[in-house]
């Protein structure tokens, strides 16, 4: 892929983080219209089944609680939503920067390395900001929600009570932006050692 086709692409990212937060947004005002609706995926280990044909059934573990006139949580959940996303669309703009002045054969520059590093921070931030929003929301999701006898609604991170019918509020540490972050640190390292090493090679000639 050039280095042109990349800017592209990356520009289309960005296009497209930009459309996705408008499509969360307009989500939001139709939650807030329907009084503040919360909504969160959970997984259940008591699957429902159903016969799908003779001899073969489906069992479904995997669901969505929705929580009417939950208005705080709601608005939690699109915050950090919002955030998550716009620090994303921020370290897609660093990147366009940083690959449009590769493009130009520009590597071994003190910008790049900010860029970089701007780009890890950005990155990590996120994570954080998720993982965060996660422990905010699901709590006054939980809260709201009389669950009737022998269910056990929990937060993603708990133990399951015998005897019952547990069911997690689903959520995934994001572990591949988190590497990218650890990739974007590490390779600004090695552009800072790239410039030192020249640096000192051209103190030597």
């Amino acid at each position: 892929m050039s280095a042109r086709v990349l800017v592209r692409f990356v520009e289309l990212s960005v296009g497209i983080a930009g459309l996705v937060m408008l499509l969360i947004l307009a989500r939001a005002f139709g939650a807030i219209a329907d009084g503040g609706m919360l909504q969160w995926a959970v997984t259940t280990d008591s699957p429902v089944q159903r016969t799908f044909a003779p001899g073969a059934s489906i069992a479904w573990d995997h669901g969505l609680i929705s929580v009417a006139q939950s208005p705080l949580g709601a608005g939690l959940g699109l915050a950090f939503q919002l955030a998550v996303l716009a620090f994303a669309i921020a370290s897609l703009l660093a990147l366009r920067g940083l690959v449009r002045r590769f493009a130009e054969g520009a590597f071994l520059l003190e910008e790049n390395v900010v860029a970089l590093r701007r780009i890890g921070r950005l990155l990590l931030a996120s994570v954080a900001l998720s993982i965060l929003g996660a422990l905010a929301v699901q709590p006054l999701l939980i809260a709201s929600v009389t669950v009737p006898a022998g269910v056990a609604l929990h937060p993603s991170l708990s133990w399951n009570v015998p005897g019952a019918e547990n069911i997690w509020l689903d959520f995934e540490v994001p572990l591949g932006t988190l590497a990218l972050s650890a990739l974007a640190f590490l390779f600004a390292s090695a552009l800072q050692s790239g410039i030192a090493y020249r640096a000192d090679s051209e103190g030597i000639l």
